[in-house]
């Protein structure tokens, strides 16, 4: 997810793109860094140890269902590769 907006006092997220069309020079500074495939695991390990994962972001039920699938999904990768 992007930025923000702002509705009768509400916020909600928007995906990046839209707040990039709008061009408006006081949004916030977004970096997209692109890792090789190599560093995924180790990444996405030092994510997870540092909180920021779909449901310490959101904290909602789906969010952290999403969690659960991504940690499963990488656990039965590594048990493939070994």
């Amino acid at each position: 997810m992007g930025g923000y907006e702002q509705d009768f006092g509400y916020k909600y997220f928007v995906p990046h793109e839209e707040v990039f069309k709008r061009g408006d020079p006081d949004q916030n500074v977004l970096i997209k860094y692109t890792l090789p495939i190599e560093a995924r695991k180790d990444a996405l390990q030092y994510l997870e140890k540092v909180g920021l994962d779909h449901y310490h972001l959101f904290q909602t039920e789906d969010a952290l269902l999403k969690t659960l699938a991504i940690r499963e999904v990488e656990s039965v990768k590594n048990n493939l590769r070994m």
